[in-house]
């Protein structure tokens, strides 16, 4: 038989959990299995505070990429009701000169797709400048429509002065509705770069930070591997050092507790 010592705070076994040093260590000692959960749960941490990021920097680039398209619709738009106003203004006057009912088709479809176009703009537009011009346009616009509906009813029977008059009118509302549409298109053309630019920059910013997230998740789950990996080896090199202890009948070495397959050897 091997000797071993008389005194019975000597006699540790391979593991916990037979002297009151060792007890008192289970006690307030965390396991092994928690510390392994918490060593994993930092990278595991930081991917969903990464994710959390990506999300909002993607709705970022989402909400500028909307603002840029909305932009190029409110540009067709603007394009549009100018188009209708010149059509319908060319209409009544090839009314008048040739007294054809055929030639006010396209006023007619230019007063119906009117106020759509301007409903349109209205819902999409959010610049306040843009707003304001827009409510003139629609001032001026019931002006000009009043006009082209007083030439087309009484053109026809009014004198060459009288007639050449109010053609000039109409013709001062209509160069009034071009300078402000003109004015509209700008603004726009002025903030689609805005929204454009802003998309470039959020576009930008998310590759960065994405980069620089992965990065980190990256670094902190290799220092976590590390880490797990050297506790497995030092817990195995503790073992195999009370074994050879245990056969040349030499005092064990306390180990942590723990409730893994190496504790629990540890324990036996």
């Amino acid at each position: 038989a091997l000797p071993f010592p008389a005194d019975a705070h000597d006699v540790v076994r391979v593991g916990y959990g037979v002297d009151t040093e060792d007890k008192k260590l289970t006690a307030t000692g965390a396991p092994e299995t928690f510390l392994q959960l918490k060593k994993a749960g930092t990278p595991l941490a930081l991917l969903l505070v990464a994710l959390w990021f990506s999300y909002r920097l993607q709705q970022d680039s989402i909400a500028a990429d909307a603002d840029v398209r909305r932009a190029l619709a409110i540009q067709a738009e603007i394009q549009t009701l100018h188009s209708h106003i010149a059509e319908s203004a060319t209409s009544v006057r090839g009314y008048l000169l040739t007294g054809r009912e055929d030639f006010l088709t396209p006023y007619t479809a230019a007063r119906e797709a009117l106020p759509l176009t301007l409903s349109r703009l209205r819902s999409s537009i959010r610049d306040p400048e843009m707003r304001d011009r827009l409510e003139h346009i629609q001032h001026l616009l019931n002006r000009k429509l009043l006009s082209l509906d007083a030439l087309r009813d009484e053109g026809r029977q009014l004198s060459p002065a009288d007639l050449q008059a109010h053609l000039l009118g109409s013709k001062g509302l209509l160069d009034e509705l071009r300078s402000e549409i003109r004015a509209m298109d700008s603004r726009e053309a002025a903030l689609v770069a805005q929204y454009s630019e802003a998309a470039g920059v959020a576009l930008r910013r998310n590759l960065w930070i994405g980069a620089i997230i992965s990065a980190l998740v990256l670094a902190t789950g290799l220092a976590a591997f590390l880490l797990l990996f050297r506790g497995v080896i030092w817990r195995v090199k503790r073992l195999a050092m009370n074994a050879e202890r245990l056969g040349s009948g030499q005092t064990l070495e306390a180990l942590p507790a723990g409730q893994d397959e190496l504790g629990q050897l540890a324990q036996r």
